[in-house]
């Protein structure tokens, strides 16, 4: 995914923001386009269409979450491109979203990319509250 990395801490939604759903970060999309962010296999597609949960090669479980409460939109402006058990690559495409009318309807299209499998110990460190492009290393993952 292309856009601003955001640190997890400051999404507008305590579910992510607390970290009680796992570490991670957050991106502000410039297009819509989620990308596969590691190679592994695509384990869930919401039925709302707006998330996508997936297990890395190493078993990190990730869930890519397009837009804050976009649930709500019950599946408009989102179409899925994988299903579940799909191998993804690093860079595949898993969906295309209209981000354009999403922000008109009135949602944050800011994405959540969390670890869902991770524990206290897991730490993940954004490297730069920056614009990033797609295969660009975004942050550091430690177990300490």
């Amino acid at each position: 995914m292309q856009g601003r990395v955001v640190d997890l801490t400051k999404v507008n939604d305590p579910a992510f923001s607390s970290g009680s759903m796992g570490q991670g970060l957050a991106i502000v999309p410039d297009q819509g386009v989620l990308l596969a962010p590691v190679n592994g296999t695509v384990a869930i597609v919401a039925k709302t269409k707006h998330a996508v949960a997936m297990v890395s090669e190493e078993g990190m479980e990730l869930l890519m979450h397009v837009g804050i409460d976009t649930v709500k939109l019950k599946g408009r402006h989102f179409t899925p491109l994988v299903k579940a058990g799909d191998i993804v690559r690093m860079g595949d495409v898993l969906m295309k979203f209209d981000l354009k009318q999403i922000i008109t309807e009135g949602f944050e299209p800011l994405t959540p990319i969390i670890i869902t499998n991770g524990d206290d110990k897991t730490r993940v460190t954004v490297i730069s509250e920056s614009q990033v492009k797609m295969k660009e290393h975004l942050a550091n993952i430690t177990q300490n």
